[in-house]
């Protein structure tokens, strides 16, 4: 198990910014996205199975037999063609791209398939893809399900509004479609990165999903809380601040390891940042110790990770 940072941001910003950072921190913003991830997990079934086809002669180094061969030029196919297009270049899931992804989903007509419908050389085949990616497809599920529950409630999950439990941070730098593919323990598209590691890269942790707290609120400020594994979304924090122009000090603590810092970005850019081994109390009877310093760490973080 990873050690926990806690994290506090404390940001300043226009009115209708403190709006939209409140939504978010508090899962009130609907996740377009993901429902554009479950379309494209259906859709690569599909292409694999041999249900859709490109339209054209495609080459897709990561995983050749998804386009293997050429399809009839119907509106199915084409919108097949168009979504690989938007899987070779790995696009960023913006709220526009998953609203995309979502028509072609619609126009690949691929919904209330029956699963007992389909031919079983094209079932057995998208059977041993999903053997391979069980456990991180079907992580909207409360349990693990087989290829024949994914491929029908695929369906209802790409229709059904999904809403994140905390603070999403793909809300503030975006999912990359090839990689939620490939997802997170990776193994399916060749030379494309797993979702671990593009989360530790591009955000800085290891999951990008979090629980948050809002500590406070005003018009023009609000204080958000939340913890992230091994290490402080900085990465997350600066694009933030760029992206609604605004200023944001960023408190961090990760007593595990023993260090701690603050970063002020202002607009995207940073102005001022500290960084400091954390300082500890002698034992008590317990054998625990408590963080008693720096002083700027004990004075705005509410606990200190670990």
């Amino acid at each position: 198990m990873p050690n926990w940072c806690a994290n506090r941001l404390i940001i300043n910003a226009q009115p209708d910014v403190i709006t939209k950072l409140d939504a978010i921190a508090n899962g009130q913003v609907e996740l377009t996205y993901r429902r554009a991830i479950t379309a494209s997990q259906k859709l690569f079934l599909a292409g694999i199975a041999g249900i859709l086809k490109p339209t054209v002669e495609i080459v897709y180094p990561p995983y050749p037999e998804l386009v293997r061969g050429v399809g009839a030029l119907t509106p199915e196919n084409q919108a097949f063609t168009q979504w690989l297009d938007l899987l070779s270049n790995n696009v960023e899931l913006t709220p526009e791209r998953a609203e995309e992804i979502l028509s072609l989903f619609e126009q690949a007509k691929i919904k209330n398939i029956a699963w007992g419908n389909i031919q079983r050389a094209r079932r057995d085949v998208m059977k041993a893809v999903f053997r391979k990616k069980q456990f991180d497809w079907s992580e909207n599920y409360k349990h693990r399900v087989s290829v024949d529950e994914f491929w029908m409630r695929c369906d209802v999950l790409v229709q059904t509004p999904c809403y994140a439990h905390g603070f999403d941070m793909a809300l503030i730098i975006p999912a990359l479609l090839a990689v939620e593919v490939n997802g997170f323990n990776g193994g399916l598209l060749h030379g494309v990165e797993r979702g671990f590691n593009d989360a530790t890269c591009r955000y800085g942790t290891k999951w990008t999903r979090v629980d948050a707290v809002v500590e406070d609120r005003t018009k023009e400020a609000i204080v958000i809380d939340f913890d992230t594994a091994w290490s402080p979304s900085l990465e997350v924090t600066q694009c933030l601040s760029e992206r609604y122009q605004c200023d944001v000090t960023h408190y961090y603590a990760e007593s595990g390891c023993g260090y701690g810092g603050c970063y002020t970005f202002e607009c995207g850019e940073c102005v001022e940042q500290q960084t400091d081994d954390l300082i500890f109390s002698e034992e008590n009877e317990e054998g625990y110790v408590d963080v008693v310093g720096p002083d700027y760490i004990v004075d705005n973080l509410g606990h200190f990770g670990g």
